[in-house]
């Protein structure tokens, strides 16, 4: 009996690309808008969509396989835009998505259990960020692929042209590959990325189906394999027998769910990374519970990978290999001998390691490095800092990025059972103070870190939603001609 009897049709002429592809290892531009004139902006986004504009995921679909930086060299910029609830509400549009997240009134800043810093003065979280704080929502947040990261700015200049008076100038940032898909921590990135279910024009988007008595879970180079509607409003859900489509479509309101098809979720964060303090951290304490000179051991440890993206269970001077390197569960380590419980790569999958899991929330992320590399030499932060701009797809941020998040990484018991918090991005109230454990031999080792002792810190981010082309055009409607 064949698998996947199913499988939903994926339009790829209305599903954004950046969505279901990425942009990869291309240099790119974000731009973030804040809307004076709500209305008048979504003119602006929706004439662009009409002027095919803003890429699709069919346009997107020849970069597979190939080096990102090349085909849009060859092919042109690519655009992806996602907005505002409130710009959504500005433009007539129903905005019942049923993710309370999403609707928080001040946003990003309003979720206090993402545990973010508060500024120093006692002011309102978020005021004191760059971008999106509760002064100045994200309306509208552009990311623009091209050969160039001075050709993207160049793309952003026309749209913010085309914009007008309908919002102040943006906050622009230029997103840097590092090369070997490293963040600033000296790390591999994106190195564990699910697979969606589905097919274009009757073939399947991405990888082979298994045969029959195949593990049906994990496709391609390890990839789970995942009902679209994950990712993508309008197409069956996730269950927890993975060969078994997941209930009707959401949202319940039936009008939002026609605006919401093909469309997603995004979260967006904008995340300073402290790499000399990181370092630092990490040779004293390595040095304390005598597990080797220098920083890399135990930051080897935090992660649950060696630098160059190979497990932990494997020799460091072994190359990275996506069909072994990501093929791997912690079925056989359930007592965390080799990867620590609270390794940031099993706080985010346990990989069939933790009992009681039966759906893992998954994100389609889509995040690149802002700011130069850290250098030995220097003595002063860059001007903006240096960090990863986090940007994750998914239908419900309160169920998928908070679970994720509120509920495991900053979290010193959840999903494994034990183990401490994930030291890289996990955070604490105030007072308190994060702890990891590792077992080294016969020896179990408890490391811990002070509420003010953390190296990734959120200095910006939003809530959006990121729209079918369709609906992006109907931005571009007239009053009188209705919405939705």
């Amino acid at each position: 009996m064949p698998l996947f009897l199913e499988e939903p049709e994926l339009d790829a002429d209305e599903i954004q690309g950046h969505i279901l592809i990425g942009f990869g290892a291309a240099e790119q531009a974000l731009a973030a808008f804040t809307g004076t004139d709500l209305r008048a902006l979504g003119r602006v986004i929706g004439t662009w969509a009409q002027q095919g504009r803003i890429t699709s995921t069919r346009r997107l679909m020849r970069r597979k396989g190939r080096p990102a930086r090349d085909v849009v060299a060859a092919s042109g910029p690519w655009v992806s835009v996602a907005v505002s609830r409130r710009l959504l509400a500005a433009c007539g549009l129903p905005v019942e998505f049923d993710d309370p997240w999403f609707a928080s009134a001040r946003g990003m800043a309003g979720v206090t259990s993402l545990r973010d810093t508060r500024p120093a003065d006692g002011s309102p979280l978020g005021s004191d960020w760059l971008v999106g704080g509760p002064a100045a929502p994200v309306d509208a947040l552009v990311v623009v692929a091209a050969g160039t990261a001075g050709a993207a700015r160049d793309v952003v200049s026309i749209l913010e042209s085309d914009v007008g008076d309908a919002a102040p100038p943006p906050f622009v940032e230029p997103l840097l590959p590092i090369k070997g898909n490293l963040e600033h921590f000296g790390f591999r990135d994106g190195v564990s990325q699910p697979a969606v279910l589905g097919t274009v024009d009757g073939k399947p988007f991405q990888g082979d189906r298994p045969a029959d008595g195949d593990d049906v879970r994990q496709v391609l180079v390890g990839q789970d394999l995942l009902w679209p509607d994950e990712f993508v409003y309008g197409y069956p859900g996730q269950t927890s027998d993975p060969a078994e489509a997941g209930p009707d479509p959401r949202p319940q309101d039936e009008a939002t769910r026609a605006v919401a098809r093909n469309g997603s979720l995004l979260v967006y964060r904008r995340l300073a990374q402290d790499v000399p303090a990181f370092r630092a951290f990490c040779a004293a304490r390595s040095a304390a519970i005598g597990l080797g000179q220098g920083w890399e051991e135990l930051a080897t440890h935090f992660v649950g990978r060696h630098r160059s993206g190979v497990p932990i269970a494997l020799p460091a001077d072994e190359a990275f290999t996506p069909e072994r390197d990501n093929r791997f569960t912690f079925e056989d380590d359930a007592m965390a001998d080799v990867c620590p419980a609270a390794a940031h790569i099993r706080k985010v999958n346990p990989r069939q390691g933790a009992s009681d899991v039966l759906v893992v929330p998954r994100i389609l992320r889509r995040g690149a490095p802002f700011g130069p590399l850290f250098d030995d030499d220097e003595t002063i932060e860059p001007p903006g800092g240096r960090g990863l701009v986090f940007l994750a797809y998914q239908t419900s941020v309160e169920n998928q990025f908070g679970r994720l998040t509120r509920d495991w990484m900053n979290d010193d018991i959840a999903p494994n059972g034990s183990g401490g918090h994930d030291m890289l991005v996990g955070q604490v109230g105030p007072g308190s103070s994060r702890h990891f454990d590792l077992r080294l031999g016969e020896r179990d080792q408890r490391i811990t870190a002070g509420h003010d002792e953390r190296w990734v810190t959120t200095t910006g981010g939003a809530f959006l939603f990121a729209p079918s082309l369709s609906t992006l055009r109907a931005l571009a409607r007239d009053d009188d001609e209705g919405q939705g």
